[in-house]
């Protein structure tokens, strides 16, 4: 670790962080701040080749204090929510009493933040840092440089408030010094393995952050990483961390995923009950009575099973030909509806196992499947999706605006896939893309899926 000596005339030092930075999102962001940070080295952005170092060393000198903060808070989110792409979602309540404020936020929160900051007095963060490391928010990303492989570190407390000073939010960004098992020349043996951490006080949840690293020589797991977190932060800053109902969630998936399916196949099975259905009926019932002898046998509830599974594989392959030239995802598009499934794992009844439909592709709805339309009267008894898979519009998680949905064109419809799974230990969400993402994505994903679910 470098020593500091003068915070002021300190170089950058965060290099570990850079990993998890995209510069070109940064400069954009700069961009749309330049007149409020009165930059005038604008052609340093414009380089296309310039770097974090370079726009810390040639822009960030130049700027006020409040200035800093607005370029600090820009590379602050690039980090925090750009690559780390699994989700965890824990709920909460305050003790009886107790009042998510200042005085509440330094003597829990912040003591067991500064417990891991001063936890390695020898190999951690510098003595003269640990000055900047303040109950009202701390930001040491530009100063980090820890080497000492396993040392844990808090290296950002960020807290938003409302205008009457009411805590809204409050983010972590938590950290560890691993070693980075990948050879290449451009590959550095030590890197810090990242988690954000955030507390949303009005909805009560806990949102945790991670990026699943592959080339980890320590042992590393997400689901290890995020019991850390559990055990070492969001269990010791003395919230009641509400016990998960996995049983509701797992309804609650179940809900969202067959309420859209059948608003996609709606329509579709109109046609193909008005042009089937009576032939259909006619082919069971001279089946089953000329062709088998069993009619008698039959109850009413077993043959509107059968009818039913037939309708349903009539109804995935008119699906699927309807899809065959994206139209299908058009009409799903143009119903203003923000994406659809495209793969499901559920538990069968009694002892039946395990059921899975899945499409081939994220451009390929589900219900084009004519194995999830043959097991849908399963899953409507099990009603238990353990793992699921959404394809999201892009237009729908990013747009500010109303989109007129009749000028999106069908090679203009992008989607960004998640899987959710749930089980007795979290309710996690990964969310599937090679691009930077942003709060706004990551918030998109969380709220359409639980809504006003609070746990």
């Amino acid at each position: 670790m470098e020593e500091i000596a003068n915070l002021e005339n300190v170089n950058f030092l965060g290099h570990k962080f850079i990993r998890y930075v995209d510069v070109g999102k940064v400069k954009e962001a700069l961009k749309l701040e330049k007149d409020r940070l009165n930059i005038s080295q604008i052609e340093i952005i414009e380089d296309v080749n310039s770097t974090i170092q370079d726009l810390y060393k040639m822009i960030y000198p130049n700027l006020k204090l409040p200035e800093k903060k607005c370029f600090d808070n820009i590379i602050f989110e690039n980090i925090f929510y750009g690559k780390q792409k699994h989700i965890y979602v824990e709920y909460f309540d305050l003790k009886t009493g107790d009042i998510m404020d200042d005085e509440f936020v330094k003597n829990n929160i912040f003591a067991t933040l500064n417990t891991i900051n001063t936890k390695d007095s020898n190999n951690g963060i510098d003595f003269q840092l640990r000055k900047q490391i303040l109950p009202e928010g701390f930001d040491l990303i530009k100063y980090l440089d820890i080497n000492h492989i396993g040392v844990e570190f808090v290296s950002n407390l960020k807290i938003d408030k409302d205008d009457d000073e009411n805590i809204k939010k409050i983010r972590i960004l938590y950290g560890k010094t691993v070693t980075n098992k990948k050879k290449g020349k451009d590959d550095p043996r030590k890197m810090y393995m990242l988690a954000g951490i955030e507390i949303d006080i009005e909805k009560k949840r806990i949102v945790t952050l991670i990026r699943n690293e592959a080339n980890i020589d320590n042992g590393f797991t997400l689901t290890g990483m995020y019991q850390s977190i559990l055990s070492k932060i969001i269990s010791k800053i003395n919230l009641i961390i509400k016990k998960r109902n996995e049983k509701m969630e797992k309804e609650l998936m179940y809900s969202y995923c067959m309420r859209l399916n059948e608003t996609i196949c709606e329509k579709h099975q109109l046609v193909v009950e008005s042009e089937c259905s009576q032939h259909i009926k006619d082919f069971v019932s001279d089946t089953l009575n000329n062709d088998l002898k069993i009619e008698e046998k039959v109850n009413s509830g077993e043959r509107e099973e059968i009818l039913d599974k037939i309708q349903s594989i009539f109804l995935g392959k008119y699906l699927k030909v309807s899809n065959d030239d994206g139209f299908l995802r058009q009409d799903i598009f143009n119903a203003n509806l923000k994406g659809y499934p495209t793969d499901i794992t559920f538990k069968g009844v009694a002892n039946s196992g395990k059921g899975r439909a899945q499409s081939s592709d994220k451009y390929i709805p589900l219900v084009t499947s004519g194995l999830y339309h043959s097991l849908s009267s399963e899953m409507r008894m099990a009603q238990d999706l353990t793992k699921w898979r959404m394809a999201w519009f892009e237009h729908s998680i990013y747009s500010k605006d109303k989109i007129d949905s009749e000028k999106v064109k069908m090679k203009d419809l992008e989607v960004i896939q998640s899987t959710i799974e749930i089980t007795k230990k979290y309710f996690h969400i990964t969310i599937l893309t090679q691009k930077h993402l942003d709060r706004e994505a990551i918030y998109f994903v969380i709220d359409e899926l639980l809504g006003e679910y609070s746990g």
